[in-house]
């Protein structure tokens, strides 16, 4: 195998000390020096392994099938008044979830029949025609159109009038705040002038001041300074309520501008839409006094068919005041509460016990199947595709590990804590037995890559300066003696390296932890990032100008 140039760093009664990361949990110790500074070398061997790369997330286990269930709109707003019901019942098709009040509805019931005893009877007037004393009552419903068409055109003249006398009335008010202000700048200003005179003179009188009149100008242009300032305090209040007045009477203008545009068009409306009935009111009464046509016919048919409609809609409207289980499974939520209206779902007794909330009144879930739901940072969800395989450890089973597979990735992102996240969700696979349950908190480890049968080292067995990665391989199987080897990092793994050239399998690499007190272990070569100078205590330094302390130095 090809070698870069190398350099045998032997130790001659100093320490070698090389500042890296942290070591790895399979080497095994080789040597210890004294108790007051000592150094343990452990050894990793190159072999032929899987590595691995993953990503990893939290999250919340729930089924991955639910039917969310709510009373019908037309029932919905009632009072509940029973859940039969909770978290975690089995229900059947067609069993009672919960109930709503049906007063109300027993009453819209009666009501709409009555409706349609009265459609009926204008179907059978109106077939027969007018009577006498209809003809009446057709003529006075002429007469008071014609009154409410009058009344509505009235109610825009007087809102026309009230807004031209409202704003000539604002216009005055801010003319007046206006002068007003003028007034009250122009007396700060005549205010200020004796103030400042006398301050200039206590001012004047200061500099000019001998060591024997100092004290005397002091104490007079302190007073002075006062005075004026007293006086810029009083002018800007002044000025400043003249200004706030003015402000009011320009807000109080707009206000009232606002306030008219809207009467007017309210009354304006009033009129298109008393104009509107005026015209179907005489249209309708002509109609009436003509025998019934054809048309006239059809439209009561209409009528009579509207209204049983209505007794229909009614009629099921009573019955879904019974919320009815469409599907057998698993009560997974409930949020309705007795006492509230059936569509306030924001405040149940219990919840969704699962990843994602529901603000369903009742959630059935089909407990047979699971998934989870987490989220991932750009950079690791750019990683994450459909299909991967990923492990899930449940905490609450003891960290029990289940078989997933990405199903699906968000191509929107959330913002979650001012973090950009793109959620995954996994179906889970293998649940090897263990008994899941909705809700449960679940680590998952999506695997994203992965290099079979290649040379391999434990990450903390090398050492990266910038784009140049080494390690300290053991010479004729004394740990003591190494030689520093560069070598190419292929795919990096959780904890392992992927060795792509540099090595062969079935070297031992070696690295060295210094330990310079009881409490405290400080490594030297266990691997990571050395970047800059580093300080090496009791040993000798090694590569990039470290400095020892008590050793020698050794380069490369």
């Amino acid at each position: 195998m090809a070698r870069g140039s190398t350099k045998t760093k032997v130790l001659n009664g100093a320490l070698l000390v090389v500042v890296a990361g942290a070591g790895f949990g399979g080497y095994r110790a080789l040597d210890s020096s004294s108790t007051s500074s000592t150094v343990t070398r452990t050894t990793a061997t190159v072999t032929k392994g899987t590595v691995t790369q993953t990503v990893s997330a939290t999250g919340n286990v729930s089924a991955l099938t639910s039917v969310d269930v709510n009373f019908d709109s037309g029932v919905s707003s009632n009072l509940v008044t029973e859940i039969a019901v909770k978290v975690g019942d089995r229900v059947t098709k067609g069993q009672v979830l919960a109930k709503v009040d049906d007063k109300t509805l027993q009453n819209s019931l009666a009501s709409v029949q009555a409706s349609l005893v009265s459609a009926q009877a204008n179907y059978d007037k109106v077939k027969a025609g007018l009577t006498p004393e209809d003809r009446v009552q057709v003529d006075a419903s002429d007469a008071q159109a014609e009154v409410s068409l009058a009344n509505a055109q009235t109610a825009v003249d007087n809102a026309i009038a009230n807004q031209a006398q409202n704003a000539v009335t604002s216009a005055e008010s801010i003319r007046q705040a206006e002068n007003s202000l003028a007034n009250v700048q122009a007396q700060a200003e005549r205010d200020l002038a004796a103030p400042q005179a006398a301050y200039d003179t206590a001012k004047t009188n200061y500099d000019n001041a001998t060591d024997a009149t100092r004290a005397a100008a002091a104490n007079a242009l302190a007073t002075a300074t006062t005075a004026l300032d007293n006086q810029k305090l009083k002018s800007k209040q002044s000025v400043d309520s003249s200004t706030n007045s003015l402000t009011n009477a320009r807000n109080n203008q707009a206000s009232a501008v606002l306030k008219d545009q809207q009467s007017l068009l309210s009354v304006q409306r009033g009129l298109e839409s008393q104009t509107a009935s005026y015209s179907s009111t005489i249209a309708a009464n002509a109609l009436k006094r003509k025998a019934p046509t054809v048309a006239d016919m059809a439209s009561q048919e209409v009528s009579l068919t509207n209204a049983k409609n209505s007794l229909f809609t009614a009629q099921k409207n009573a019955a879904n005041t019974i919320l009815l289980a469409p599907t057998s499974g698993t009560v997974s939520a409930s949020n309705g509460r007795v006492g509230y209206a059936g569509s306030n779902t924001s405040g149940g007794a219990t919840t969704t016990a699962g990843g994602a909330s529901s603000n369903a009144f009742v959630s059935i879930a089909d407990l047979s199947a699971y998934e989870v739901k987490v989220g991932f940072s750009e950079s690791d969800a750019s990683k994450v595709k459909v299909g991967q395989a990923a492990t899930v450890s449940l905490d609450a089973l003891n960290n029990a590990r289940l078989g997933a597979t990405v199903r699906s990735i968000d191509s929107v992102s959330t913002l979650v804590s001012n973090v950009v996240t793109y959620y995954a969700y996994l179906t889970i696979t293998q649940t090897n037995g263990v008994a899941v349950q909705p809700g449960m908190t679940a680590s998952v480890a999506v695997t994203v890559d992965s290099r079979v049968n290649v040379l391999l080292l434990p990450a903390s067995s090398v050492t990266s300066r910038g784009t140049t990665a080494t390690v300290n391989v053991e010479l004729d199987k004394d740990p003591k003696k190494t030689e520093e080897r560069a070598v190419t990092i292929g795919l990096r793994g959780n904890t392992t390296l992927e060795i792509t050239s540099g090595l062969d399998e079935g070297a031992v690499v070696v690295t060295v932890r210094a330990k310079v007190s009881t409490a405290q272990t400080t490594p030297i070569n266990a691997g990571g990032t050395l970047t800059g100078n580093g300080t090496a205590v009791g040993g000798a330094a090694a590569g990039g100008g470290a400095v020892a302390r008590g050793g020698a130095t050794v380069g490369r």
